[in-house]
């Protein structure tokens, strides 16, 4: 079981294209799970305190969630409430009220991401968390996020309004536990397309 999630836009090529990098080169040993935010309902995501609107915009990575690839449901401490909401604060990075999770956003999460992986990218991860750097690094984000829809991978959807994309009237995703990955999930058991 993974005990984090990094959650990206299954509906964006560069998106998608980076994420199966990461699991590939960054975590191959699946230290935290990777998937769509499009797989989690909004109750779930409400238990991080994102939304389909946060997710659409940002690279989210989730320490300490308890969640389980397939579907399974979290884990639970009997000192502690089912559910745990986070607070992020201006930097990226939120606590939990527990204590339990911690949310990292945008250029915070690419850090985080690297310093949970592999044992090479970890300094790259502790660089780009480091004061003088995160805010060059948060610019850097920015700009790669408004610009992905020309990166690699990218596609023209990815520069689709995501508020309209992203709404609150979009379909709910089909419900988890059925083991059976759906959209751009990448599974432990599954290896991402060699090119």
């Amino acid at each position: 079981m993974a005990d984090a999630v990094l959650l990206f836009d299954g509906d964006c090529g560069f998106c998608t294209t980076s994420a199966q990098f990461t699991r590939r080169w960054i975590d191959r040993k699946h230290r935290f799970d990777i998937e769509p935010f499009q797989n989690f309902s909004p109750a779930q995501l409400a238990g991080w305190n994102l939304d389909y609107q946060r997710c659409g915009e940002s690279l989210h990575f989730v320490a300490g969630t308890g969640h389980r690839r397939s579907g399974q449901p979290e884990r639970q401490h009997p000192d502690r409430p089912d559910t745990d909401r986070a607070t992020v604060d201006a930097t990226g990075a939120g606590t939990g009220r527990s204590g339990r999770t911690k949310t990292y956003a945008g250029a915070a999460a690419v850090a985080a991401t690297l310093r949970a992986g592999a044992v090479g990218w970890r300094p790259a991860g502790l660089v780009l968390a480091a004061p003088g750097i995160s805010w060059l690094a948060e610019r850097g984000y920015r700009w790669v996020a408004a610009h992905r829809y020309r990166l690699p991978g990218g596609t023209p959807a990815c520069a689709v309004d995501l508020s309209a994309r992203n709404s609150a009237s979009r379909p709910q995703p089909p419900p988890t536990g059925t083991g059976q990955p759906t959209g751009g999930q990448l599974r432990a058991d599954t290896q991402p397309p060699t090119g």
